[in-house]
């Protein structure tokens, strides 16, 4: 298969070396893996896929032209004495491996059958944790999805191999559970679990959500973790350890997302619109007046016909992100930034206070008025961050929301919600350009004083 020259083949123990030191590499597996040196991409930056082998053991493939250039020479001869020929499995099938090859070499619209059972373990982590830290402030995991990416997979195929991986199952989704946000979570749902405080997290988990409780996947990890951990094992005997260890993270990724599901019912909000919602800076909770935005408060229950993005620029020293938009009613606003721009015209360094952002509307001639630059740019970023999704909405509620904890290198500043009737939302959130650096609060300017006030779009999806 011509394909394969583009690939060399490796032991699956060279893989040892790298996760046997996390505090120098750092190595993710999924539908393929990656390993990055000290410095993440220094020293090595490759990816690689596993490949069964007809003896059963596993062999890694690398691409090429990763290994040449991305990877130092000292850590090329690590790779060297595990390096294997093609001809021993050239002609042995594996389709899981024939379907990496469509999706990551060929690049001929191959999807795969089903998303990869880690990627989606990940996603409905995340997706639980960003629907409780919205809901409630607090995650039902005590860890990030993507730190699952350094799960310890199975890397050779025997009993030991197997029985080791669900011991780092278990350190996740047995002992990750955030019992304290657990019982806040209880307290909303209006759900009494008695004796919570004596049981253990998963236990407590368990009497929480009593429909998981009969998923015996949890069992499952619980049993081959204490075959790791409390017995006195036996000989490792051949088992097909990554195909039954990838089938148990699928059958782990069904009671998450019906975890999922229930946190989306009882606390009345989406997956999408949580992960974004949970995505912006921490805001306060009430809304802030605005005597800038009058223009768009006359506009609420009008629909949105049109929207470009566009940079504004009046005083030659000072461009604005605007995002003017047409109503159905023939009305067109540019919703643009504003700042003390005289501050900002000053020689002498600015405290960090000075330079507040706020947004503003204008009508459309008086934004004209400025020169507008044309920037294909941040007409592609716009386009490519909200796809325009509002068009044809109608626009039901204008928020503003101080942002609550302020960068140290960021001044105070607001988002703006244009809320639209279906319950979705853009939002605009304000950033700056000035070729700054901060120190001790103090902004120092460079000798050009470039400034751009800029805007970040973020579509909230209904579900």
């Amino acid at each position: 298969m011509e394909i394969l020259r583009h690939l060399v083949f490796f032991n699956s123990d060279i893989l040892h070396v790298y996760t046997g030191r996390p505090d120098k590499y750092h190595v993710e597996f999924g539908h393929y893996g990656r390993i990055g040196g000290e410095i993440y991409g220094r020293e090595i930056n490759i990816r690689f896929a596993l490949r069964e082998l007809p003896n059963n053991e596993l062999a890694v493939a690398v691409f090429i032209p990763d290994l040449l250039t991305r990877t130092k020479e000292k850590e090329r001869l690590k790779w060297k004495c595990f390096e294997l020929h093609l001809s021993e499995f050239e002609n042995h099938p594996d389709p899981d491996f024939d379907e990496w090859i469509a999706i990551y070499l060929k690049e001929n619209d191959v999807w795969p059958k089903q998303e990869a059972p880690l990627k989606k373990l990940i996603e409905h982590v995340n997706f639980a944790n960003a629907i409780t830290r919205v809901a409630i402030d607090c995650s039902i995991f005590s860890f990030a999805g993507n730190e699952l990416r350094r799960l310890l997979i199975p890397l050779a195929n025997h009993t030991h191999a197997y029985e080791d991986a669900h011991r780092e199952l278990y350190r996740y989704f047995i002992d990750g559970i955030d019992k304290k946000c657990l019982k806040k979570l209880n307290a909303i749902r209006n759900v009494e679990v008695a004796n919570i405080d004596e049981m253990r997290s998963f236990k407590a988990f368990m009497y929480s959500f009593p429909h998981l409780n009969q998923i015996k996947i949890f069992e499952k990890i619980s049993e081959q973790r204490a075959k790791s951990v409390h017995e006195r094992r036996i000989t490792a005997e051949p088992y097909p350890a990554l195909k039954k260890f990838l089938n148990d993270l699928e059958d782990l990724a069904q009671p998450i997302e019906l975890l999922v599901n229930t946190l989306e019912r009882e606390l009345s909000i989406g997956r999408n619109k949580a992960m974004a919602l949970d995505y912006l800076p921490n805001f306060k909770k009430e809304t802030k007046e605005s005597k800038q935005l009058k223009l768009l408060f006359n506009l609420v229950g009008k629909k949105i016909i049109r929207a470009r993005a566009v940079v504004l620029d009046k005083e030659s020293k000072i461009k604005r992100d605007a995002l003017i938009l047409k109503f159905e009613n023939e009305a067109e606003v540019a919703i643009t930034l504003n700042a003390n721009t005289e501050l900002l015209a000053k020689k002498e360094a600015l405290h960090l206070s000075d330079l507040a952002i706020e947004f503003i509307d204008m009508e459309i001639n008086a934004a004209f008025t400025a020169r507008v630059l044309s920037d294909e740019n941040l007409e592609s970023i716009f386009l490519l961050t909200t796809e325009y999704s509002f068009l044809k909405k109608k626009l039901s509620n204008i928020r503003i929301h101080e942002i609550d904890k302020p960068d140290e290198v960021l001044p105070r500043r607001y988002l703006l919600f244009l809320d639209f009737e279906d319950g979705s939302s853009l939002v605009l959130e304000p950033t700056w350009n000035i070729g700054h650096k901060v120190k001790n609060g103090i902004v120092h300017l460079h000798e050009s004083k470039s400034v751009h006030l800029q805007m970040i779009p973020r579509f909230i999806y209904v579900k």
